[in-house]
């Protein structure tokens, strides 16, 4: 039979165990949440511009329209 030093040792033990994977755990969760907060950045960044870049395209082709209607 273990005497109590042995099993508080080991319980100890296995409360760093469980300790260093769910921080581990949380560590990687952050991770994957940044890295999906900024591609979700970039996502809207880059809708704005192609937004800005469709109402250029799409004013070109009025004055084109209309350069040819009126000639």
């Amino acid at each position: 039979m273990k005497n109590l030093s042995t099993l508080l040792l080991e319980a100890n033990a296995v409360k760093s165990e469980l300790y260093k994977k769910v921080t581990d755990d949380v560590e990687q969760s952050l991770k994957r949440d940044k890295f999906f907060r900024n591609s979700l950045e970039e996502g809207k960044k880059k809708i704005e511009t192609l937004q800005e870049k469709y109402i250029k395209v799409e004013t070109l082709m009025r004055e084109v329209l209309l350069t040819f209607n009126f000639n």
